[in-house]
């Protein structure tokens, strides 16, 4: 048990703590320095290099019944380590389009039935035709 003016010494309130934890194991999950420089020219070997989300336990038990919220800071980490003033805009229109295409392709295909691997196969080849 802590004591309440400890926890309100680190902490502003629950939501930072918990915001907090879900990013420190994030960033145990970070993708490997090597697959990110993948993404547009060997997409399979980008995602490949993704953790997998979902077998992690730490992070079903941070965001169970969260799971959108999860998504949108896996987005928020993929543009974060691509989004620089040297990207044209195209190449900004492209990062947009495969990583909120392809995340929300993963996640809404998978619970109809078509396999991870299916659909990670189709993503790679469409990014290759970008």
């Amino acid at each position: 048990i802590i004591n309440k003016t400890t926890f309100y010494k680190y902490y502003q309130d629950v939501f930072d703590l918990s915001d907090k934890l879900e990013n420190e194991c994030l960033d145990r999950c970070q993708l490997d320095v090597e697959s990110i420089s993948a993404l547009f020219s060997d997409p399979m070997a980008f995602i490949k290099g993704a953790p997998a989300f979902e077998s992690n336990e730490d992070l079903k038990i941070l965001f169970r019944g969260r799971e959108n919220l999860l998504i949108e800071k896996i987005k928020a980490r993929l543009f974060s380590l691509y989004e620089t003033d040297k990207l044209s805009t195209a190449e900004r229109i492209k990062l947009y389009f495969i990583v909120n295409g392809g995340m929300d392709t993963l996640q809404q295909l998978t619970t109809k039935g078509i396999s991870k691997e299916e659909i990670e196969a189709v993503i790679a080849e469409l990014i290759l035709k970008l």
